[in-house]
C-alpha cells in the first residue's frame, strides 16, 4: 500500500544522494590532483635527480613486474584451471615480437619525455614542455600502449588467459585514469596546444601520419 510506496521511494531518495556523494568525492579528488599536478610541474629537475627516479622505475616495470606478471597469470590459470590457448612455436614469435616492440616503444617515450620534455613519466616530476615528436606523434600516450603491448606478450608466450584479462583489466583502468586526471592536467597546463594535439592525434591506438 501506501506505506511500502512512501517506503521505496525514501530509499530511492538515500540511493540517489549516496551516488551524488560519492560522484562529488571523485569530482573533488580529481580536482585536487589536477592542481597537485599542476603545483609539482612548475618545479624543473636536474637530469641528475631525474636520472635516479628513472633508473628504478625502469628496473621495476622492465624487470620485477614481468616476472610478478608471469608468476600470478599461472597461478590464477592453475587455481581457476583455465584451459591454456597453446599455439605451439606461435606463442613464442608472437610474444617475443610483442615484448620486443612494446619495450622498445616504452623506452622510446622514457627517453622523449627525459630529454625533449626535461621530466618523467612519474607525475610528481613530470614533462616541462608538450611532447608532440617522437612515439607521441602516433598516439597520445605510448606509454601505455607500449605497457600493454609488451605485457600482452608476456601473457600470449605463456598462453595465459589469466595474463589476456589482467593486461585488458590494466588497460581499462589506465585509460579511464589518463582521461579523467592526466588529460585535464594537460588541458589545465598547456591549453589549446594540447587540445589542437588531440584533435589531430589518437587516444591509445597508434596510427601512422603520411608524410
Amino acid at each position: 500500500g501506501m506505506d511500502n510506496l512512501f517506503y521505496n521511494f525514501q530509499t530511492r531518495q538515500r540511493n540517489i544522494c549516496s551516488i551524488t556523494f560519492v560522484g562529488f568525492i571523485i569530482f573533488e579528488s580529481f580536482n585536487m590532483n589536477i592542481k597537485k599536478f599542476q603545483q609539482w610541474a612548475e618545479r624543473e629537475y636536474s637530469p641528475q635527480k631525474r636520472l635516479l627516479l628513472v633508473i628504478p622505475a625502469l628496473i621495476l616495470f622492465c624487470f620485477i613486474l614481468p616476472v610478478l606478471f608471469v608468476a600470478v597469470s599461472i597461478t590464477l590459470d592453475r587455481y581457476f584451471q583455465w584451459p591454456l590457448f597453446l599455439w605451439g612455436y606461435l606463442n613464442g614469435v608472437i610474444g617475443i615480437i610483442c615484448i620486443l616492440t612494446g619495450g622498445w616503444l616504452g623506452l622510446w617515450t622514457v627517453r622523449i619525455q627525459f630529454v625533449i620534455g626535461r621530466g618523467t613519466p612519474y607525475p610528481f616530476m613530470p614533462t616541462q614542455k608538450l611532447i608532440i615528436s617522437g612515439p607521441y606523434r602516433f598516439c597520445r600516450n605510448p606509454m601505455i600502449f607500449g605497457a600493454f603491448v609488451a605485457y600482452f606478450g608476456m601473457a600470449v608466450w605463456v598462453a595465459s588467459p589469466s595474463g589476456v584479462i589482467m593486461i585488458i583489466l590494466f588497460l581499462a583502468v589506465a585509460s579511464g585514469y589518463f582521461k579523467l586526471v592526466e588529460e585535464k592536467e594537460l588541458e589545465a597546463r598547456f591549453g589549446t596546444e594540447y587540445i589542437d594535439y588531440k584533435k589531430t592525434t589518437p587516444f591509445i591506438l597508434p596510427y601512422f601520419k603520411r608524410k
